[in-house]
């Protein structure tokens, strides 16, 4: 806040951070901007500190704009380079760049608060669960094309139960037609089929009468050629 040179006199609460994620409530304080630091008082300061604070204004964006702001009211060679931290720890050692400090005043120390994020470390809110996409209910193969198509497949499957239950009155004795070939053939095929069956079964009433009149069994009939 000092470092952005912005003077805050209202109560403030403070937060100091302890470790990645780990931050502990200190109270409320009122902060106040005191002065500046000289080049002397800089350079009794643990050098770990004014680099991390040269890091800090070289990464921020307001650090940038702090920096930007102080050249312009500086000579062309003592011009700052706004993200480069060691030319900004350089300056703040030279005295190019004065960084102002406040004194913070302990005033109280808000119990509401305290217990406030006690009961959301305890009971911490859920963020809300995202609903998974819907998925399309449209299968493929549907719409008019589709149905037309599943209906052609229907006939054709009742066109396989009527050549199968023609194949299972032909089955009993025959030789014809040949095994090797399909059995989903032309209307012609069938109807030879048909013709064929029924001019054996006239062939064999006759051999049947004749057997009864001579008592003689007639000889094995010879096998049709396929």
């Amino acid at each position: 806040m000092a470092l952005a040179g912005i003077t805050i006199d209202s109560e403030v609460h403070c937060f100091t951070r302890m470790g990645t994620n780990r931050w502990v409530y200190t109270g409320s304080y009122n902060v106040q901007l005191w002065g500046e630091l000289t080049e002397e008082q800089m350079l009794r300061l643990p050098p770990r500190t004014s680099l991390e604070w040269a890091k800090g204004i070289a990464k921020s964006d307001w650090g940038r704009r702090w920096m930007a702001q102080e050249n312009a009211q500086l000579c062309a060679h003592q011009q700052i380079v706004v993200d480069d931290a060691d030319n900004i720890l350089q300056a703040l050692m030279e005295g190019r760049v004065r960084v102002g400090f406040t004194v913070q005043q302990c005033v109280g120390f808000s119990t509401d608060l305290f217990d406030k994020l006690m009961g959301e470390f305890r009971n911490p809110t859920k963020p809300p669960k995202k609903k998974p996409a819907k998925k399309s209910s449209k299968k493929k193969g549907t719409g008019r094309g589709g149905d037309v198509k599943k209906e052609e497949d229907n006939d054709d499957d009742q066109e396989d139960v009527a050549v199968e239950e023609e194949d299972s009155e032909e089955e009993e004795g025959d030789t014809f037609p040949d095994p090797n070939v399909s059995r989903r053939r032309s209307p012609v095929v069938t109807i030879k089929t048909e013709l064929t069956s029924s001019s054996r079964v006239k062939d064999t009433k006759k051999r049947k009468k004749q057997h009864a009149h001579t008592g003689v069994d007639d000889p094995p009939p010879s096998k049709r050629v396929k």
